[in-house]
């Protein structure tokens, strides 16, 4: 499985004492799940893999001595197979985020990135902005139900896995995560001082963009936050259509392959490798602008603001587009942003 994981200390923690509840962050996007989290021996894991799950029912992965390979059954029955080598179900719906899908992308991620049946944790996860809040309030009945969804069992089937037992779930706001990114230390202490006048953040997903308005660090503008129904998915999607359309039929991408083109700009075919970069970057700028636009009818020009903070997978993605607007900034690793900032805030709770 094509996995691209940060095993070092990025966050320069210090050291976790012994059977301690591990804190971990999962940015569990349409696109793909990020990780970051603390491991027992008191380093910062940082891992990120394809959102890819289909149901067993259209087969399974098995290894070479025959044991099963990403299967799941959760406690209502269902049986799902992550694979970022096969073609996944997709994950564009309104209940993604309370699905049973996500509750077992995110177990395999907590195992894809080392935890185990020792490990007691304390998940960390987020809604987009248009879940967590509704007609102008918190939209506790839909936290609550994510956090019901995630402390429901998993089990493995086959295999020599063995799964973490999540202790608690808690659930933030994707793009307010990221504020808390750009706002606090590692350890969870404030990182600027006084706290601006009004912060943006654009949080480009995989389905969506997640815009945040923070004002003074304590309250939300929400007539001007909101989210846009464009995503890293789309350009996926314009992608795969320009590629059809030049070559005269359709390659069959797996997740981990499509994740490379939109990295690379190239992907193989019969058995030779084939750049691409022009359809993608026409894919890119198209939804780009689309994205920007819909940004600025939110924010207008952000003139006035302090800062302008893009983030989430995209925000790499389309950092050429993104790069024209004035005051503009993009932290290092955006992607991690969410997942960082949920432990941050996680940190500076107590």
């Amino acid at each position: 499985m094509s996995v691209a994981m940060k095993t070092d200390n990025d966050l320069n923690i210090p050291p976790i004492p012994a059977n301690r509840v591990l804190r971990v962050a999962i940015d569990d996007g349409l696109a793909q799940m990020k990780l970051v989290g603390e491991m027992q021996d008191g380093s910062i894991k940082t891992m990120k893999i394809p959102t890819a799950i289909r149901s067993a029912s259209s087969g399974g992965v098995i290894d070479l001595s025959g044991d099963l390979v990403g299967m799941y059954e959760t406690e209502e029955g269902s049986r799902f197979v992550c694979s970022a080598d096969l073609p996944g179900e997709e994950t564009r719906h309104p209940d993604f985020h309370v699905s049973q899908i996500d509750r077992v992308l995110t177990r395999h991620t907590l195992i894809e990135a080392g935890y185990t049946s020792t490990d007691l944790v304390e998940l960390l996860t987020a809604l987009p902005v248009d879940e967590y809040f509704v007609s102008g309030q918190v939209n506790r009945a839909r936290i609550e139900r994510k956090m019901d969804n995630l402390r429901r069992g998993v089990s493995i089937i086959g295999g020599s896995a063995n799964m973490p037992v999540v202790s608690e779930a808690r659930v933030g706001c994707q793009a307010i995560a990221a504020f808390f990114d750009y706002t606090l230390t590692e350890e969870g202490n404030s990182r600027i001082g006084v706290a601006p006048d009004s912060v943006a953040v654009v949080d480009i997903g995989g389905s969506t963009t997640d815009i945040a308005v923070v004002l003074r660090g304590k309250t939300i503008d929400q007539g001007s936050s909101g989210a846009l129904r464009r995503g890293v998915l789309d350009v996926h999607a314009a992608f795969l259509a320009g590629l059809t359309k030049q070559l005269g039929f359709t390659p069959r991408l797996s997740p981990a392959a499509m994740d490379r083109a939109v990295r690379t700009g190239k992907i193989v075919l019969f058995r030779e490798e084939k750049d691409v970069s022009d359809i993608l970057r026409e894919a890119v700028a198209d939804v780009g602008s689309q994205i920007m636009r819909e940004v600025e009818r939110k924010i207008g020009n952000a003139a006035t603001m302090d800062a302008v903070i893009f983030v989430g997978g995209g925000a790499g993605l389309f950092r050429d587009v993104v790069k024209n607007w004035r005051g503009v900034e993009i932290p290092a690793d955006p992607e991690f942003a969410n997942a960082r900032g949920l432990l941050k805030y996680a940190r500076a709770r107590g």
